[in-house]
């Protein structure tokens, strides 16, 4: 709990500096682990991109640290990547999995005007989550928000750079160059 605190004030030092009306990556594990900020870099997206990913971070918590580090930066575009974490415990309950997801996006709804919600599918090669994916392209759907399918295998080495290669076009506001339509990087 304590290290989760340190990263809460960490992000809440770094929103003071951050601009409002960007691109926020909010999820566990795999979010956590994606340096969005550096590929966003080498690859123009046409605005800032922050990560503000917890290890471990869990659906019970997610509103939480959501208020805590999140809606204070009022981003145009929110990517949610939450569930590895429950889907691992012994406990997992699908049902009341997605009733507390479906309120967390109705929370950022409320605390984030004019925001666009990306769900993006869990990577895991736990069997239970393909059938989570499934139901959470449903939920997307259902409240008004955009799935992104990553369909990357868990232990595919080259997996952020191909998570980015999806995510990238979501992220920006202008339609992709030649370039980016041909997968060339421009340096």
């Amino acid at each position: 709990m304590k290290k989760i605190k340190e990263r809460i004030n960490n992000y809440r030092k770094l929103n003071a500096l951050s601009r409002k009306g960007a691109v926020v990556f909010f999820g566990g594990n795999f979010f956590n682990s994606l340096h969005i900020q550096e590929l966003a870099l080498d690859y123009s997206v046409g605005l800032p991109v922050y990560n503000r990913s917890f290890e471990n971070l869990d659906i019970a918590s997610a509103e939480l640290i959501a208020e805590e580090c999140v809606y204070e930066m009022s981003p145009s575009k929110i990517f949610v990547n939450i569930g590895e974490s429950d889907l691992q415990s012994s406990r997992f309950d699908e049902k009341k999995f997605i009733d507390k997801y479906e309120w967390f996006l109705l929370s950022v709804h409320r605390n984030c005007r004019n925001i666009r919600i990306y769900i993006v599918s869990l990577v895991s090669d736990n069997p239970a989550v393909k059938a989570l994916n499934q139901r959470l392209e449903i939920l997307a759907k259902e409240v008004g928000c955009t799935f992104v399918n990553m369909n990357i295998l868990e232990n595919d080495t080259a997996m952020y750079v191909r998570a980015f290669n999806i995510l990238k076009s979501y992220m920006r506001d202008f339609p992709p160059t030649f370039a980016d339509a041909m997968g060339f990087r421009v340096v």
